[in-house]
């Protein structure tokens, strides 16, 4: 499972960005309590799916759901002010980070954010659709949203995906 991002786990983050992202530890009781049920989500209703499996092996990183869900060096981190729903620090990075809004609308968004960004772990491209279309594989359907695309603004020397 991907590594929860902590006060005091020493983890080193990406520094935040110009637009207010920003990779927190988890601190605040209610919205790790959000995240644990939104993993709990993903490691009992998704981890173990074929067509997620299948579609996540498709993309250019290769991994499976469940190789990119349990992979301890990915670490999930807390964005309390960018613009998105959720970043991931390049395509096949790494680090991750889930937005507060995503924590306001409920477990069920942030399990689907993190699949979007777990896609793009895997390799999901930042100008394509690829990363939000896991949700199709993956059970999460309703949390589609069309057109949406991990594209941003951001000069290629600081590239980081949505």
């Amino acid at each position: 499972m991907p590594t929860i991002h902590v006060t005091g786990d020493a983890h080193v983050t990406p520094l935040p960005l110009a637009d207010g992202t920003r990779w927190d530890p988890y601190a605040d009781p209610r919205t790790r309590r959000i995240l644990d049920q939104a993993l709990f989500i993903l490691r009992h209703n998704v981890h173990g799916m074929r067509p997620c499996n299948s579609c996540f092996s498709r993309l250019p990183g290769g991994r499976t759901f469940d190789d990119v869900f349990d992979d301890p060096t990915v670490f999930l981190s807390f964005d309390p002010s960018g613009p998105f729903s959720g970043r991931t620090d390049a395509v096949g990075g790494k680090e991750v980070t889930i937005g507060a809004s995503e924590f306001r609308i409920g477990r069920w968004s942030v399990a689907a954010t993190i699949i979007h960004e777990l896609a793009h772990v895997n390799g999901a491209s930042a100008t394509t659709g690829d990363a939000e279309s896991m949700l199709n594989c993956c059970g999460f359907r309703a949390h589609f949203r069309p057109g949406a695309i991990g594209v941003n603004d951001l000069p290629p020397s600081n590239t980081v995906y949505a």
